[in-house]
């Protein structure tokens, strides 16, 4: 969500200010969240069931 967000962002911003390093900070950004998300979700089906699910934690 935060990657799409940072993307549209990012456009927007490009098109009112013109500006390249602006732009591409909203772009790493955008780039990162994404990073970030797939990492989550990616261990969260590895990781079954959680610790925290334990009975005996």
């Amino acid at each position: 969500m935060g990657f799409i967000f940072y993307a549209f962002l990012a456009g927007i911003y490009w098109y009112f200010s013109r500006d390249e390093v602006g732009t591409t900070a909203l772009a790493l950004t955008g780039a990162l969240a994404f990073l970030i998300s797939f990492y989550a979700l990616y261990t969260s089906k590895r990781v079954y069931p959680r610790p925290e699910d334990r009975l005996d934690a």
